[in-house]
């Protein structure tokens, strides 16, 4: 029967590896971010539908990790940093989604490709790569 066992070489490259990714934020690219970057390519009635199932995810994932965090109110907490961490950012989606929401339903957020047409015209107006006519 074989056995495997750490390294202190590999230790040591563990340790570097593990402390820079806990001390130094680095940019994620979840797809999230990337898709609202293109929202503006549906309406706001199409939108607000899909954000109102996220919304439900959003609410599901949140509530399974306090259940589970609940379910583990005895272990230290060490062991549930990263439920923590995921419980944290799932409530931080979720009050923004629900945001936006709001704001689409009351038009505070609202959009039309005529106005965005409008806006796209006059930044390469004063962006200067066209010239304006006499």
């Amino acid at each position: 029967m074989a056995v495997y066992e750490i390294t202190a070489a590999g230790r040591a490259v563990t340790s570097e590896w593990l402390a820079e990714m806990i001390a130094v934020p680095k940019p994620e690219f979840p797809e999230f971010p990337a898709a609202l970057s293109h929202i503006m390519m549906m309406t706001p009635r199409e939108a607000l539908p899909l954000l109102e199932r996220r919304e439900t995810s959003l609410a599901a994932i949140r509530q399974g990790l306090e259940a589970g965090m609940a379910g583990a109110k005895d272990l230290p907490r060490v062991l549930l940093l990263e439920s923590e961490y995921l419980l944290a950012t799932a409530t931080a989606q979720l009050n923004w989604v629900r945001s936006v929401i709001e704001d689409l339903r009351t038009e505070r957020l609202s959009w039309s490709e005529e106005e965005l047409l409008v806006l796209a015209d006059e930044s390469v107006v004063q962006s200067g790569a066209v010239e304006r006519s006499a």
